[in-house]
């Protein structure tokens, strides 16, 4: 007769149970491939809209691949005195030296050749409809889901492990494939759906294309240009959107005959140019770890950068600095008009134009509006709390750096002005007397403006 129990309490739960779609364990392989040292099996792959705490955007899923890897390098002939009482220094070598003494004493053994892959953020794309996609970092929270940044070895001959990976990719790709980049022992391309040949592509831009330009180190082409209020958890504050250029690409760089890797950091690297002379820098997009946006030879990549800008702005030009050369890609139908007319300027050297554009009463503060222009081919940096002075009533004084970055038009943090281009900005400065002029703390010189 004791009475049966019941619940006093329920407790939300605290997180998602981590939940991926694949294939059980011991089902055989989908598709497989080699290069003569290492051979993937695809043992299974599935799409979902979200993986945890990380959802997809419109038109994209979540595709999670299990594959397994399989060390079939060839055994390596060694000296056994090599061997012996010494440690292995074979790991990841992939290659021996054979010896071939003379003398017939020598004696040799197989020893087995590890395989190693030294990180998979750097080796490992989806490729879908000709653009290829980086590994998401959602792929260390999926079970089994391989290290992007560690080392990935298979010591022995006819060693296997398995490896899981998340990526972002298009719902409606055709074909799509899994490429894993090996520049000693060759390249594996394993089919996923569809063709993989067609999945990887020719390396140019598929789909639409705004505008396109060329460097020595790249290939760029920019494909859309879309408005956000919220971009990946960051709102724009009020009066402001953030912008989100889809940019792809291809590397074309080399050294010594082999092709490699170009990386851009976003934020010193690519602007927005908007009506006025306005350059807005970059905010985020989609980085590696190192906050930097990777474009790779073999394949086409698309990339997402995203900029903060004005809410009125509505055209717009992206530059893109690679190394020494400067290219400009139109990122909207129209091009941004350019800066008004100066009312004084001061040029330094060889290396900037300071120009005034104009002044105005904001309240308490006196607000200028002032541009600078790089004349050097590295671009410039400008301390504007200390290099611009407003001089009233015989004192100088610094813009009020607090009000400045209330302004809607505040310079970028740090002020970079690119290579050939001209950066404009406000300035908020407090009351301190009549205002004569600003004063030009420049690199090669000094000058005043007056106003």
């Amino acid at each position: 007769l004791y009475p049966a129990p019941t619940p006093v309490a329920r407790v939300a739960r605290a997180a998602e149970i981590p939940r991926v779609a694949l294939a059980p364990a011991g089902a055989k392989p989908e598709a497989a491939s080699e290069n003569g040292s290492v051979r993937i099996e695809l043992l299974a792959s599935a799409v979902q809209p979200r993986i945890f705490g990380h959802g997809a955007p419109a038109g994209e899923g979540f595709l999670v691949v299990r594959t397994r890897w399989r060390n079939v390098h060839a055994k390596a002939r060694v000296e056994k005195a090599q061997m012996e009482g010494k440690a292995d220094r074979t790991m990841g070598l992939g290659n021996f030296a054979s010896g071939g003494g003379a003398s017939g004493s020598t004696e040799y053994v197989e020893a087995d050749v590890a395989y190693k892959v030294p990180k998979f953020a750097d080796h490992v794309y989806l490729v879908a409809d000709g653009v290829a996609t980086a590994l998401h970092p959602a792929t260390e929270e999926i079970p089994g889901g391989a290290r992007l940044q560690l080392p990935f070895t298979l010591a022995k001959q006819g060693e296997t492990r398995e490896a899981h990976f998340a990526f972002l990719a298009p719902t409606g790709a055709k074909n799509v494939a899994l490429q894993f980049f090996d520049y000693d022992n060759g390249h594996v391309l394993l089919p996923i759906r569809g063709s993989a040949e067609r999945a990887a592509g020719d390396g140019s831009p598929p789909g639409k294309v705004l505008d396109q330009a060329e460097t020595a180190a790249l290939a760029l082409a920019v494909h859309s240009l879309d408005f956000r209020r919220e971009y990946r958890g960051s709102p724009a504050p009020e009066g402001w959107r953030h912008a989100v250029v889809r940019l792809g690409g291809r590397s074309r760089s080399e050294r010594g005959g082999v092709r490699d890797i170009v990386q851009i950091d976003p934020v010193k690297f690519l602007w927005l140019e908007a009506d006025g002379g306005y350059v807005y820098p970059a905010v985020g997009g989609s980085t590696t770890a190192e906050g930097v946006i990777r474009f790779t030879p073999e394949i086409y990549q698309q990339q997402e950068v995203a900029f903060l800008v004005p809410a009125s702005a509505e055209r717009f030009r992206l530059g893109v600095r690679a190394k020494d050369e400067v290219v400009r890609l139109a990122a909207t139908a129209k091009k941004p008009g350019g800066l008004p007319r100066a009312r004084a300027s001061y040029k330094d050297g060889a290396t900037m134009e300071v120009l005034l554009l104009g002044s105005e009463r904001r309240g308490e503060h006196l607000v200028l509006d002032v541009a600078v222009r790089s004349l050097v081919d590295k671009g410039v940096e400008i301390d504007a709390d200390k290099q611009l002075l407003l001089v009233a009533s015989g004192a100088e004084t610094p813009p009020d750096m607090g009000a400045t970055w209330s302004l809607p038009h505040r310079p970028a943090y740090p002020l970079v002005v690119p290579p050939g281009a001209t950066v404009r900005f406000e300035l908020a400065f407090p009351p301190h007397g009549a205002a004569e002029a600003l004063r030009v703390r420049g690199f090669e010189g000094e000058g005043r403006l007056k106003l």
